[in-house]
């Protein structure tokens, strides 16, 4: 039997209607694990849901949680209704490999993110720019619906400014809506194709609905992007 982690919500913070970020709190043994990587909670339904983790790994044990919960995502509003009734959830892991040990001999790490796919993107960053784990250069693309979405905006800026091998831009997917937006639009993965000239020496993690994600790995293989240097834990 799989081991259980027992946590307790410490905060929800509502970013939108539809987005929160939650902090985890373990109260006995903290799930030891790498900046990218996964847990799973189990329902009172007896469902597992996937909860990526979006920081790095810390001395306190807390795990930080970007999570829609709309319509779309029925296990999401469960696991939101759980969290304000019950006293503690049980956590399973970790999961997933999609960490920077998998990232050698490269001059640029690239990170695309859809929505809240930016979650584990968020702890690799992290992890990338406060522990040195770069071969060089760091981009993130981050594809969102509406600017509302773009919760850690902010956080991004401070990063830019105080790292000078960050970059970042912000994507917006439905410009028609939104007329005062003065960035870049379109489709997030094909805005980074027609970005970058030479997919050669990089490497690429990329989170979010798996059709952007399957699209974009068949997108940036086709301009060159070798196949075992895009990184995924949906694929």
């Amino acid at each position: 039997m799989k081991q259980a982690y027992h946590y307790v919500c410490q905060k929800i913070n509502a970013c939108t209607h539809n987005i929160s970020l939650i902090t985890l709190l373990p109260l006995s043994e903290k799930i030891a694990y790498q900046a990218g990587q996964y847990v799973e909670v189990l329902l009172n339904n007896g469902t597992y849901l996937a909860l990526s983790i979006a920081n790095m790994p810390n001395a306190d044990g807390l795990l930080e949680i970007h999570l829609r919960h709309d319509e779309n995502h029925p296990l999401a509003q469960q696991f939101m209704h759980e969290l304000k009734h019950k006293k503690q959830i049980r956590l399973y892991g970790p999961k997933g490999n999609c960490t920077l040990t998998r990232a050698s001999n490269v001059q640029e790490l690239i990170f695309v993110a859809g929505g809240t796919g930016f979650g584990p993107i968020n702890a690799l960053l992290e992890d990338a720019l406060y522990h040195g784990k770069s071969p060089g250069k760091i981009a993130l693309y981050w594809g969102i619906r509406r600017p509302a979405d773009a919760y850690k905006a902010t956080l991004l800026q401070k990063w830019q400014k105080e790292f000078k091998c960050f970059n970042y831009e912000i994507v917006l997917s439905e410009p028609s809506d939104f007329l005062s937006w003065q960035g870049p639009t379109g489709l997030v993965h094909e805005y980074v194709a027609h970005q970058l000239s030479d997919f050669n020496q990089i490497c690429m993690f990329a989170s979010g609905p798996y059709p952007m994600i399957k699209a974009a790995h068949a997108l940036f293989c086709q301009h060159g992007l070798a196949s075992d240097r895009f990184f995924s834990d949906i694929l």
